[in-house]
């Protein structure tokens, strides 16, 4: 049976203070350092250490070795636990770096075993996954090449271009021409096992519904049984990328489960890495899948910015899809199997729970996880005695932060989410200038919780980018995405045109320009509609003198409006109406009986001329146009 709510066991707190306490006072002193004789353990040694300690870090067991050969990384892949498989990857991508202690040369390559090569290309694949919480996909280039695979069938060639390709429908397509074909059988085990990972979704799939079966589940699906029908046998690292699929393409707690029975009844080593996948895909604990739901009606059918302000319908949690409020309790039920398992929950199965808990907005039980599993607590002080020490596998680090600051800044408690990363950080010496995804985490719920939707200011998004810039904190084109949308929802046209002229210059973000013209473009309508005509031909001038070619147009837009609507000369009528106005006070006379006083009526007639002209002069400003708030910046990307 799946796992349901937890009955007898109603929060993680009562998990660790009766299930964890004794595991907590051996297990959070234990770590990879100590796991290894106190001299330079020999190759031989490590084998042995590997096949028996689960928990040992891969990376620092490969470090300690003076020159680990590629026999060395073969047995290694074949003899350790998935767990330490799974965090190797980004180490053994640096194994052609001349400073790299790693001895493998090109030549050796192709005498790689399966499991090496899959653990790669996991790496290699994973260059746009945009993974929370440790995932073992990292962002890196892959020191095995899918061209590079030596076959002596021609006919599978489709197949591996396909693949080196990073497409999954047609990796997929070249698959069912040889199935059709009946070449199948001439697909080897490490080439099957590069299909499973090519042809699930990197990213969120954001087509798939609640109850339905996805399409590409269906595909791994059909490749799994093909496997087995050949005689292979699918091993962790391959069921752990279809768990992955499964947690990318939404919250579908059947299929999830049902993947999971297969995994069990196949007799598939577990570790703690496939729990965790477990919790992430089961619960749907990961923000990448919840927080398009977050956007609601008021964001998805309107179109623009404006009217998600204007809305007032969005007063419960956000988080109200249709798994949400039992997502918390599976998570908790799953840890209880884990623990009854005899498997060590870690830092990132903590991370899980808690986006799982976010999801049940259950706040208050993520800020107790917090403060039992690493000691710290949003204000109190910090004891060095309740600190996981260092080298932990409970340890955290900048993923377990990015998930505290997404399941509690998703819970609309992003100034808790401030102080806790804040105080982890300081806890654990944590670098904030290196966690990129932790400041991206803080931008995405300041505005998404932005007041009147939730209870954040909306002046924390842009004060949080001004610590992004104070840190020096690399950004991209999703952290400008989020600030501009602030400073435009607030209608800050300084900021909005000093955070253009930046992005201006970031030409390694891409599509950095359509951001600026769009920037740009709001700067200038922002001030016409205010009646601040210089100042916007102004802003129109500099660009023009910045790129002559890119901003020309808009500026001759400017001037075309200016001069049809007369702005200039109704500006200094609109100038000496006030001063007859300030004349007529003074000598005490009613100024609105003045004659040429500027009335309520003329400021009408001047908006209702401003907007026909803006309609002539700047289409795109329409709602649900290009330049509307979801339009040349995609809507709320995640």
């Amino acid at each position: 049976m799946p796992p349901g709510p937890a009955s007898s066991v109603t929060s993680v707190a009562y998990i660790i203070r009766q299930r964890h306490s004794s595991f907590t006072q051996q297990y959070r002193h234990l770590s990879p350092s100590n796991l290894l004789n106190s001299q330079k353990p020999r190759e031989t040694h490590v084998h042995t250490r590997l096949q028996t300690d689960s928990t040992a870090s891969a990376s620092s067991i490969l470090r300690s070795l003076p020159h680990p050969g590629l026999g060395t990384l073969n047995s290694f892949y074949a003899n350790s636990s998935l767990y330490a498989r799974a965090n190797t990857p980004a180490f053994l991508l640096d194994a052609l770096e001349p400073s790299s202690n790693i001895s493998i040369q090109e030549h050796e390559v192709p005498h790689a075993s399966d499991a090496l090569v899959n653990g790669v290309q996991a790496a290699l694949y994973g260059e746009s996954d945009d993974v929370i919480c440790g995932a073992p996909y990292l962002d890196a280039w892959g020191l095995f090449d899918p061209q590079s695979i030596s076959t002596t069938e021609p006919i599978l060639r489709p197949l591996v271009d396909a693949i080196a390709a990073r497409d999954d429908t047609a990796a997929y397509n070249a698959y069912i021409a040889l199935c059709k074909s009946g070449n199948d059988s001439k697909i080897t085990h490490r080439l099957y096992s590069m299909l499973l990972l090519s042809i699930r979704p990197r990213g969120e799939s954001k087509s798939c519904s609640h109850g339905t079966r996805p399409v590409c589940m269906l595909r791994l699906e059909h490749v799994e049984r093909d496997m087995y029908k050949h005689g292979y046998k699918v091993d962790a690292m391959e069921y752990s990328h279809m768990l992955w699929a499964a947690r990318n393409c939404g919250d579908i707690p059947d299929n999830v489960h049902g993947l999971w029975e297969r995994i069990q009844s196949h007799s598939v080593p577990l570790d703690v890495w496939m729990w965790n996948m477990y919790i992430a895909a089961y619960c749907s604990g990961a923000p990448m899948q919840w927080q398009i739901r977050f956007q609601l009606s008021d964001f998805v059918e309107s179109g623009s910015v404006e009217a998600a302000d204007k809305s007032t319908s969005r007063k419960s949690s956000p988080l109200t899809d249709k798994y949400a409020s039992t997502a918390g309790d599976r998570a908790i039920a799953i840890l209880n199997q884990m623990l009854d398992a005899g498997y060590h929950p870690d830092a990132t199965t903590y991370s899980y729970v808690a986006l799982a808990l976010a999801r049940s907005n259950r706040p208050e039980e993520i800020e107790g996880l917090v403060t039992s599993v690493w000691g710290v607590t949003p204000d109190g002080p910090i004891e060095s005695s309740k600190l996981v020490p260092y080298g932990s596998m409970l340890r955290p680090n900048g993923a377990t932060l990015e998930a505290l600051a997404n399941a509690l800044g998703a819970s609309d408690r992003v100034f808790s989410a401030i102080a806790i990363v804040s105080r982890m950080a300081e806890a654990y010496r944590i670098d904030l200038r290196r966690t990129q995804r932790v400041w991206k985490a803080l931008l995405r719920w300041s505005y998404h919780t932005a007041k009147p939707s939730g209870n954040t200011p909306r002046t924390v998004t842009f004060a949080i980018w001004k610590l992004i810039e104070r840190y020096h904190v690399p950004t991209d084109q999703e952290m400008f995405e989020y600030v501009l949308k602030s400073e435009r929802r607030v209608g800050h046209c300084d900021n909005l045109e000093s955070l253009a002229k930046k992005l201006y210059y970031k030409s390694d973000i891409a599509g950095h320009l359509t951001l600026v013209d769009w920037a740009l473009k709001f700067c200038v309508l922002k001030l016409v509609r205010l009646g601040r005509i210089e100042k916007a031909l102004d802003i129109s001038n500099n660009w023009v003198r910045l790129n002559p070619a890119l901003y020309q147009p808009v500026k001759d837009r400017v001037e075309r409006f200016i001069e049809e609507g007369n702005w200039v000369v109704k500006q200094q009528q609109r100038q000496e109406r006030l001063k007859q106005i300030h004349a007529a006070i003074e000598n005490g006379r009613d100024p609105f009986n003045e004659s040429g006083a500027v009335t309520s009526n003329h400021r009408k007639e001047d908006q209702e001329v401003v907007e026909e002209l803006i309609q002539k002069y700047f289409p795109e400003s329409r709602p649900n146009s290009p330049m509307s708030s979801s339009g040349s910046i995609s809507a709320d990307s995640a």
